[in-house]
Order: C-alpha cells, then sequence, then structure tokens
C-alpha cells in the first residue's frame, strides 16, 4: 500500500515537472521570439506595434526609455525569456531548484502582465 501511494505521488510530480518544463520554455523561447523583434526593428512596424509608442509617453522616462522598442525589447528578454529558459534547464537536469524558479517566474510573469 505504502510502494502506491509513493509511486502515486512521484507521478503526480513527474507530470507536474513535464507542464512546468513546457510552460518555462513555451514563455522563454516567445519572450525570446518577442525581444529579438523589438531589437531587430526598434520601430515596432514589423511586428505591427509601432501605434502602441504614443501611450508608452506617459509612464516615467518616457523621453529617455521609450522612444523605440529596445528597451522594452530587452527588458523582456531579461525578465522573461532568460529567466524561463533557466528554469527550463534546471528542471530538464532535474534540479530542485528549477521547480522553485519556475514558480518564481510565473510570478514574475502575473506582474509582468500585471504592471
Amino acid at each position: 500500500m505504502d510502494h502506491k501511494t509513493n509511486k502515486q505521488t512521484h507521478s503526480r510530480y513527474a507530470a507536474a515537472r513535464r507542464l512546468l518544463i513546457f510552460w518555462t520554455l513555451f514563455i522563454g523561447l516567445g519572450a525570446v521570439a518577442g525581444a529579438s523583434g523589438m531589437l531587430i526593428d526598434p520601430t515596432g512596424k514589423a511586428m505591427g506595434m509601432d501605434a502602441m509608442l504614443p501611450y508608452f509617453q506617459v509612464l516615467p522616462f518616457a523621453d529617455v526609455l521609450f522612444q523605440d522598442f529596445v528597451f522594452s525589447g530587452v527588458a523582456l528578454l531579461i525578465v522573461n525569456g532568460l529567466t524561463n529558459l533557466t528554469a527550463a534547464a534546471l528542471l530538464l537536469h532535474k534540479k530542485s531548484l528549477g521547480v522553485t524558479l519556475g514558480g518564481v517566474f510565473g510570478v514574475t510573469l502575473m506582474l509582468w502582465i500585471c504592471i
């Protein structure tokens, strides 16, 4: 009986780990792709985002940071891209820190969306 419970717990952990690997890779690769698009064409025209720049002008330091999408691209790459890819790599190598970082970066993503 105890062996069966342990197997179910291990199975749930493995399934949750696989799901977390999927989401960290999905978010990380998507962020890298988005950041690359912003850095390749800082005007935002290639991705159809050029109409958003005027809305950024109400933000603090807009005259310095939000004249184009370079700062936004770098921020996206660092905050969501590299962090989630790091968590995915740790999860793939079965390091326990990967689970913790996956959760932390999930909260970071929620804050990114809200802000």
